[in-house]
């Protein structure tokens, strides 16, 4: 008898405590932080290099396309001057020629810019992926539960001015990027 009174003021105790902890304890406040993503992203010194890359890549396929360009014309008007002076079968030669190039034209026209926009597409996937990755990291290293990407389009309708940390995630990153 004595066991169970032992054992039933144990368990009292022990519910005690654990009900104490329940109700008392400090509730545990998350650190949360918002960015702007367009801030970031233009702030990001890996994206504007990568930017520069690309519309220099682009200048020169450009290039490419005009140099091409300009010999069609060229073509195309040297035809126009003899043109007169060719017989039917010369002038159809001639033509058939001159529509081949034009395809080609067209064609490499088609090419680079779908290859353009495939390289636009892997680097800006690249750029996410980086970004991300240094962003997770600066949340890791200062302690913040979630941090909030926000747009332009207002997809937080509200947070405290002293939430927003895009001026030293942008810092982070360029750092990191940058090997510092």
């Amino acid at each position: 008898m004595r066991v169970i009174k032992i054992v039933g003021i144990i368990w009292i105790l022990i519910t005690s405590i654990g009900f104490s902890y329940l109700f008392f304890q400090t509730p545990k406040v998350d650190k949360v932080g918002y960015v702007h993503n367009d801030k970031m992203l233009n702030g990001f010194v890996g994206y504007k290099e990568r930017q520069a890359e690309y519309h220099a890549m682009v200048k020169l396929m450009q290039s490419d396309l005009d140099s091409l360009s300009r010999s069609f014309n060229f073509d195309v008007e040297k035809y126009t001057n003899i043109k007169s002076t060719l017989s039917a079968k010369e002038r159809e030669n001639e033509e058939i020629k001159l529509g081949q190039i034009e395809r080609q034209v067209i064609q490499f026209k088609k090419d680079i810019e779908a290859k353009a926009s495939q390289k636009e597409y892997d680097m800006n996937q690249e750029i996410v992926n980086e970004i991300n990755s240094l962003v997770e990291e600066y949340s890791k290293e200062y302690g913040y539960d979630a941090l909030i990407g926000v747009t332009e389009n207002g997809n937080v309708l509200y947070a405290k001015p002293s939430k927003d940390i895009t001026e030293e995630v942008v810092s982070y990153i360029n750092k990191k990027y940058e090997g510092e």
